[in-house]
């Protein structure tokens, strides 16, 4: 089980990756893909109107990984200022 989620972290990383060097021009910062907590991620791109090409792209290239079975994923596209906080 372990080796199967680090197989489908790697998945996700390679997929943020190729999608960014697919289209370069949406990616906020290459850094910003993150596993959030287990099965979560999220990423921040530069404008709104990307987001549904970045998210089809990384559901086609995550499919075409070679994990079995397929990946598959809900997506939400919040829209907003970037904030960093202090921590509490």
């Amino acid at each position: 089980m372990r080796d199967q989620r680090q197989r489908l972290d790697q998945a996700l990383k390679e997929a943020a990756a190729a999608a960014g060097e697919i289209l370069p021009e949406a990616v906020y910062a290459p850094l910003s893909f993150s596993v959030v907590q287990g099965d979560e991620f999220q990423f921040v791109l530069q404008r709104p109107q990307d987001a549904y090409a970045f998210v089809v792209l990384m559901r086609t290239l995550l499919c075409t990984s070679g994990l079995s079975p397929a990946p598959s994923f809900r997506s939400a596209i919040g829209i907003g200022e970037l904030t960093v906080g202090k921590g509490d």
